[in-house]
This record gives structure tokens, sequence and C-alpha cells, in this order.
């Protein structure tokens, strides 16, 4: 199996197991890298929380709810909460995984 398709197999993966543990209401700890996620100058392995996501009619992930406790992502009207589309949060955490690892995610 090539290493695009490798890749697609492993996000579809991914997928279905935050739309389960959504669904049944249990929140998902996922890592990112901060510098492509905030535009940050220093990469940095941080950590979210979804709590909720929205779906199309074909049940795809459109949007991913999460919280960020770090202060640097708090702001007045919404505190930490974010939200991030899911091809975003996929590369947010592929990028976090070369940077501790330096391979492939799968």
């Amino acid at each position: 199996m090539d290493t695009e398709s490798s890749r697609a197999e492993c996000q579809s993966y991914f997928e279905e197991r935050l739309k389960t543990d959504l669904k049944h209401g249990d929140p998902v700890f996922v890592s990112i890298n901060v510098a492509p996620a905030y535009g940050y100058k220093q990469d940095a392995v941080h950590e979210l929380v979804l709590y909720d996501a929205d779906y199309d009619d074909s049940g795809n992930t459109l949007i991913y709810y999460c919280i960020d406790s770090s202060y640097r992502s708090q702001d007045p009207q919404y505190g930490g909460k974010k939200m991030r589309s899911n091809d975003a949060l996929w590369n947010f955490m592929n990028d976090n995984f070369f940077i501790s690892r330096d391979q492939d995610l799968c």
C-alpha cells in the first residue's frame, strides 16, 4: 500500500473513532502542533479537547468543536472554545507527529 492510501485509510479510521466517541458523549483529546495551528514561530506539542462536531448529510465531518485551555488562545467572547475543520485538525495533528517522531503517522 502506498503512503498516500495508507494515510487516507488512517485518517478514515481516526474520523470514525472520533465520530463514535463524540456521539456517545465522550470527549476526545488530541495533540497538535501550535505553529501551524496558531501561526506561532516555534513548534510545540499541545493538547485540545474535542467535544462536538457537525456532519454533512452523508455523515462526513465538517467541523470539530474543541476547547483549548492555553492562556494564549483565550478571548473575551468564546474563552478557549474553537472550531477546526476536519482537514485542518488532521494536518495540525500530523505536523505534531512529525515533530515528536519524524516519521509517518500510521
